[in-house]
């Protein structure tokens, strides 16, 4: 895609951390494959497993498709034998993040824990089919599914935007997730050394916490994401691989576009 002068002057702002976009402004996402090495704690016991993440354009039926693949290794496997699959679509427009819908496979034998939603954004609402029963449910307007929140907040990286909270439906539950940046690190990675800048998920008392390492020079790709429990690091993920594939369509709005309940310009 054609790097347009307000594609140019958001990249810009958001770089330097200004991010005065209170009028009109240009969105696309960024297409891309994207490989992670996932380590967990359990107990006195770690195991890796592979993460595997694309996120495509289908001109045909005008939206975004995705999908997550997550295969452990090692011993690992005994307990996880199988590949959990998460795959879905969603749009773009001037309220952000549009998500369609999601199938998500947790990779076990036991199908009732598999979980598919259908959303309709325009009305605020989703249908969840999960465990044998089809669950109906009101949603905060921007509310997503879990796999693609990242993106949320990359959007409004993209943009200068100071992040908020955000919304997403998991299975049965709605959820909050507020996120702010808290520092920048640079990190030696598999794709070449990047300066980050480093995003807080919940506050350091909660039980639990996520960290995420976002590189500016990627679209605020994460690189890194620590989740810890108590204070303890129970898993770290950390880039592998990554493929550009461009951009997808640029959408025109007059204001930023943003699924955060609480973002809003500095």
């Amino acid at each position: 895609m054609p790097m347009t002068a307000t594609r140019i002057l958001i990249l810009t702002l958001a770089l330097t951390g200004v991010g005065n976009l209170a009028s009109a402004a240009e969105i696309s996402m960024p297409l891309y494959s994207v490989s992670y090495t996932a380590s967990y704690r359990f107990g006195i016991l770690t195991f890796t497993a592979d993460t595997d993440t694309t996120i495509g354009w289908n001109d045909e039926a005008a939206e975004y498709a995705y999908q997550t693949r997550v295969e452990a290794n090692g011993l690992a496997t005994l307990k996880f034998p199988g590949i959990a699959n998460d795959q879905g679509r969603f749009k773009l427009d001037c309220r952000g993040i549009v998500p369609v819908e999601n199938q998500r496979d947790d990779g076990s034998e036991k199908l009732d824990e598999d979980v598919f939603t259908a959303f309709d954004a325009d009305n605020h609402k989703a249908t969840v089919n999960y465990q044998g029963e089809t669950l109906n449910f009101d949603l905060p307007p921007g509310t997503v599914d879990p796999q693609i929140l990242s993106l949320a907040v990359m959007l409004d990286m993209q943009q200068g935007l100071t992040l908020g909270t955000y919304t997403a439906l998991d299975r049965t539950k709605i959820k909050t997730y507020p996120f702010k940046a808290v520092g920048e690190e640079e990190l030696e990675t598999k794709v070449g050394k990047v300066s980050t800048l480093v995003l807080q998920e919940g506050l350091e008392t909660d039980i639990r916490t996520r960290k995420v390492w976002v590189a500016p020079e990627l679209d605020y790709l994460p690189v890194k994401i620590q989740y810890k429990r108590r204070g303890k690091t129970q898993a770290t993920m950390t880039i592998n691989s990554l493929a550009r594939n461009g951009y997808g369509p640029v959408v025109a709005c007059e204001q930023p576009a943003s699924n955060a309940a609480q973002a809003k310009t500095d």
